[in-house]
């Protein structure tokens, strides 16, 4: 995972919105999306509790 994506994982995981982590990170909101699309592309998620629940093991690792 590229450090922009890991970025994008840890906003989601602090209940951030993707316009926040954008705004925080100083990307482009659709730039953040496209991101997030490649993450769920990446690890084959097809939804937002698929997603949810892989930066839930994804941040367990992590630490």
């Amino acid at each position: 995972m590229s450090f922009t994506q890991d970025k994008i994982v840890r906003g989601l995981n602090n209940c951030l919105s993707i316009n926040e982590i954008a705004d925080r990170i100083g990307i482009h909101y659709k730039t953040a999306v496209s991101h997030k699309k490649n993450i769920m592309s990446k690890f084959n998620l097809h939804s937002k509790t698929e997603l949810y629940e892989f930066i839930s093991c994804y941040q367990k690792k992590k630490q």
